[in-house]
């Protein structure tokens, strides 16, 4: 499982250090649920070097699926 969760967190960075999450997700909200509860857990596991990073407040874009969403960030931790 940790595997696959690290596997999905640096496929989202692609090779940077941060991300924002409305580039990471997908237009599709059945695949951005997904990528939402895989990164929350990448988040609460510890021993993964990742972190996600809520803004304050949503922004709302009816055109897009989901139409809210945080300007928040996942993004490598070094330490």
């Amino acid at each position: 499982m940790l595997e696959r969760l690290r596997e999905t967190a640096e496929s989202l960075l692609g090779g940077s250090e941060r991300v924002a999450l409305r580039d990471a997700l997908s237009s599709d909200w059945v695949a951005a649920r997904r990528v939402l509860a895989d990164l929350t857990t990448v988040d609460l596991r510890p021993e993964l070097p990742y972190r996600l990073v809520w803004a304050d407040g949503l922004r709302i874009d009816p055109d897009r699926e989901p139409a809210w969403l945080s300007d928040g960030h996942l993004e490598r931790v070094h330490g």
